[in-house]
């Protein structure tokens, strides 16, 4: 990450008068100690930065004035639902699709032994005339955006067993209900960030301020020495230097060679990573299981076969094998909604119709691909060009251990059933342990044709050690050995595989 900004060299010129810095330092100082009282005011008194709730077009007075009455008080009774892992306390509060989700959410959550405690912090409240997908007869919705911090607490007790902050983007459908707005379709995205502290507005609105405070005493002061010319910008502080970076993590395989056409750089062998930029994005889509799950679930159809394509009749029985049909479609729904909150190299590559899912492949760098592809193209025997040798082996070398070795624990997180591409993961195995065996044997062949027993020995080695079972590269070593004049190690080679 690069260093902020190397303080400005002084201005040319004579240096301001005493009176004047002291001016400067003490309307700063001042201006600043207003700002902040003004804030910290604000802020005790609950009166700021709570959301400002907008009407858009179409929205009568009378819907509106309701809506901003029965929304806040919908929104608190869900929440306080999950707290108490108690579905009575929304009562007459939440309704159709949100309830049989939210009844589903807390036995999951009691079935694990816990609760959550969520705080939602709207930065933005907008009341809309938009039909609920799933009732056309449902026209008024709610589209919030903001943040929220969610503890997971014991069955008892208050005390957080851990904690995470999210950004959100989320939709509320209402239904009158006995006289008021209830919610009852909920459309959710969200994505996990860092989190910030107890006061984040307060802190983010000082630092505005300070700065502020900065840029009129720089104005002020150039402006009494009449200086011409760019005026640098004020140097970035060591704390603010430290902000988090793109991942330091090695850049295990983004593509051996030239990588010019490829936007995503796909590592699936020992690990899972995907690299954009320098900045690897594989935790924006495992950060929550299921969401993560679909995603690679997808992604290995996809290596198996780019044109694949998963029903989501078969996405829903495989991910909720245990819910009604009716709630699977709407946690399905929802998954795909929380698709739209990865960054947009991901997001767009989550192609989705109305009766399938897939993954688009176009334009990545995926490791196992390339392997399985050079594995077909140096067909055992056959005479290569030596820069595709080399090529093949620079591949080989980015690359170590098992494709996709946390398929297994990612399968446990999402669902407790077994899901069909597992078997597919399993055959993506043997394919490419058959594949990288293949290009040793082409290599090493091709250090026999250049009368180099020593290492084609090395060679087919490995090779042997990927495919125990075949004859023909144990023939290749005993070869190699005899032409390296180790007849003994030739003979063990021969018996073993007589």
């Amino acid at each position: 990450m690069e260093e902020g900004a190397q303080p400005p060299q002084a201005a040319a010129g004579k240096m301001p008068a005493r009176d004047v810095r002291r001016k400067l330092k003490l309307g700063g100082a001042l201006a600043a100690v207003i700002v902040a009282a003004v804030v910290a005011g604000l802020v005790i008194s609950g009166t700021w930065p709570g959301p400002r709730i907008t009407v858009g077009a179409g929205v009568t007075s009378e819907v509106a004035d309701q809506t901003k009455s029965d929304f806040p008080d919908d929104q608190a009774a869900y929440l306080r639902a999950l707290h108490e892992n108690d579905p009575s306390a929304a009562s007459g509060k939440v309704t159709g699709n949100s309830l049989q989700e939210l009844e589903q959410q807390i036995a999951d959550n009691r079935t694990r032994g816990v609760r959550q405690r969520i705080a939602v912090n709207a930065t933005s409240t907008e009341i809309l005339a938009e039909g609920d997908p799933n009732d056309a007869g449902v026209t008024v919705e709610v589209h919030q955006v903001g943040t929220e911090h969610q503890d997971t607490l014991g069955l008892s007790g208050e005390v957080p067993a851990s904690s995470q902050d999210f950004l959100f983007d989320n939709r509320y459908w209402l239904r009158q209900v006995g006289g008021r707005y209830a919610i009852t379709d909920i459309q959710k995205a969200a994505v996990p960030v860092e989190s910030t502290g107890p006061w984040p507005w307060l802190l983010l609105v000082l630092g505005v301020a300070f700065v502020l405070v900065m840029l009129a005493a720089l104005a002020l002061r150039f402006s009494k020495l009449g200086t011409r010319g760019a005026v640098a910008a004020p140097s970035v502080s060591g704390d603010a230097r430290a902000m988090p970076g793109p991942s330091e993590a090695p850049l295990a395989w983004i593509g051996p060679g030239d990588m010019t056409g490829a936007t995503l750089g796909v590592r699936t062998i020992g690990g899972f990573q995907l690299w954009w930029q320098g900045e690897d994005l594989a935790p924006a889509i495992l950060s929550r299981r299921t969401t993560g799950f679909l995603g690679v679930r997808l992604l290995v159809a996809a290596i198996e076969n780019p044109a694949a394509q998963l029903a989501r009749d078969d996405a829903r029985e495989e991910l909720f094998p245990r819910v009604d049909p009716k709630s699977q479609q709407g946690r399905l729904r929802q998954l795909i909604q929380e698709f739209k909150a990865l960054p947009p190299v991901l997001r767009d590559r989550m192609v989705v119709s109305r009766l399938v899912l897939s993954f688009d492949l176009e334009g990545c760098a995926v490791d196992a691909m390339e392997i399985l592809k050079l594995g077909r193209e140096l067909r055992a025997g056959a005479v290569v060009d030596p820069t595709r040798l080399a090529y093949a082996l620079s591949v080989l070398e980015s690359v170590s251990g098992r494709f996709l070795p946390g398929w297994k624990d990612a399968l446990e997180k999402a669902t407790d059933v077994d899901s069909p591409a597992t078997e597919m993961v399993e055959e993506l195995c043997q394919r490419i342990d058959i594949a990288r065996a293949d290009i040793l044997v082409a290599i090493g062949d091709d250090l026999m044709r250049r009368h180099e027993p020593d290492p084609a020995i090395e060679v087919f080695q490995d090779a042997l050690r990927l495919r125990g079972e075949r004859e023909d590269i144990a023939a290749r070593l005993g070869s190699a050995l005899l032409s390296a004049g180790r007849q003994g190690e030739a003979e063990r080679v021969s018996r073993d595989y007589s």
